[in-house]
């Protein structure tokens, strides 16, 4: 990536950041319920992945094609749960916003590939607006236990409370994976490939 969209001090930023978000969601994935610890574990993942492309010197370089083909099953397989929640349509957003997560991850693996714009751009778009949903709670735990639950909680618009570090936390890493989309879509040579492609 261009170092003028993402220099040195921003990475770092951004990799305590995620750091920071991965402990979060690794709390809940050891003390949580079965469906909350599967809604966490695909936080988490999301959060490593992240890392590994950020981390100097591809230290935790991941093959594109792995990449790619792990974060679209994981966005396959949250759609899925998603969709089988429609029935209660507000528990099924969140799910729904960890498919996006997953997607925009397969694709920051995938760039840059032509015809991928329009993509990366509804993506970005789609992020922007998952940051603010919780940022302001109005994304609703995924079937009244997946955010969560403890002190400092939040009560979203579904009626869930969500522990406001778990909402700082999604909010920032969706924040981070729609700056790392631009920053990868802008930056990016037609002919620069991941590692692994």
């Amino acid at each position: 990536m261009s170092e003028p969209l993402l220099p040195l001090w921003l990475r770092l930023v951004a990799i305590l950041a995620l750091a920071g978000i991965t402990v979060v969601h690794l709390r809940h994935v050891r003390r949580a319920a079965r469906a909350e610890r599967v809604w966490h574990t695909g936080h988490l993942v999301m959060a490593i992945g992240m890392l590994a492309m950020l981390v100097p010197s591809g230290a935790l370089a991941v093959p594109a094609v792995a990449g790619e083909v792990a974060f679209g099953v994981c966005a396959v397989g949250s759609a899925v749960l998603g969709a089988a929640r429609l029935r209660r349509y507000r528990p099924s957003l969140p799910w729904f916003a960890v498919a996006v997560g997953h997607a925009g991850m397969a694709c920051m693996f995938a760039l840059p590939r032509p015809g991928f714009e329009l993509l990366v751009w509804v993506l970005v778009l789609c992020c922007g607006l998952t940051a603010l949903g919780w940022a302001t709670g109005r994304l609703p735990a995924g079937d009244g236990e997946v955010a969560g639950s403890g002190g400092g909680a939040v009560t979203g618009s579904g009626g869930a409370a969500h522990p406001v570090a778990v909402r700082v936390s999604l909010a920032a890493m969706a924040l981070t994976m729609a700056y790392l989309l631009v920053a990868m879509q802008l930056a990016m040579p037609a002919g620069h490939t991941m590692p692994g492609m």
